[in-house]
Formats: structure tokens, C-alpha cells, sequence
């Protein structure tokens, strides 16, 4: 009987959660799983995010934060003290048409 409890709950996790995205939240935490890629986002002036710059399906969050760098040093802002940035790890979806969802963003 508690076997047959168990693999009901496994299933009802399957089928109403999100497995992979649970284990990744509890295994690597901010840093992307084997399976998720990481996406770049930089931001030429920190007052309007509406305008960025971005890169798609890096496979680190060294790798995003280099592309970022460097994407700051060509426009004049290597301290970024006027852009920002953002990496999204494991993305998830898109929301109202545009915006881009993920199961963690970190800088």
C-alpha cells in the first residue's frame, strides 16, 4: 500500500508540477542545469529596459557574463555604471507575446 501512495504521488507530481524545473531549483540553484541554456540580456542605459541587446542559448553564466562585458566595453560603459544586465537560466516561456520567463534570472 505505501508503494502504491508513492508512485500515485510521483504521478501527480509528474502530471500537475514541473519536475525538471523542481530539481533544478534544488540541485543547482542559480547556476542552469545540464539541460537549460542561459540567455544574455544587456541593457545600454539602466533608466529604459525596454531597450536591450541579447544573446540566446549561451551555455554558462561566465559565458553570459563575459558576452555582457563585452557588449559593455563597445558601448563606452566597461564599469557598467550606466547599463545593466541580467542572465535568465532555464527558460520557461514567453508572457504577453514578448517577455521571456525563466526559472531564475541572476546577474
Amino acid at each position: 500500500m505505501p508503494l502504491f501512495l508513492f508512485f500515485c504521488a510521483l504521478l501527480a507530481w509528474a502530471t500537475l508540477g514541473s519536475p525538471k524545473q523542481d530539481v533544478a531549483n534544488i540541485l543547482w540553484g542559480d547556476n542552469p542545469a545540464p539541460w537549460e541554456q542561459v540567455d544574455a540580456f544587456f541593457y545600454p542605459s539602466r533608466s529604459n529596459l525596454l531597450v536591450d541587446v541579447r544573446r540566446l542559448n549561451l551555455r554558462s553564466l561566465d559565458e553570459c557574463r563575459n558576452w555582457v562585458r563585452e557588449q559593455a566595453r563597445q558601448n563606452g560603459d566597461s564599469s557598467l555604471s550606466r547599463g545593466s544586465y541580467e542572465c535568465g537560466v532555464g527558460f520557461l516561456g514567453t508572457f504577453a507575446g514578448s517577455l521571456r520567463m525563466y526559472r531564475r534570472t541572476v546577474r
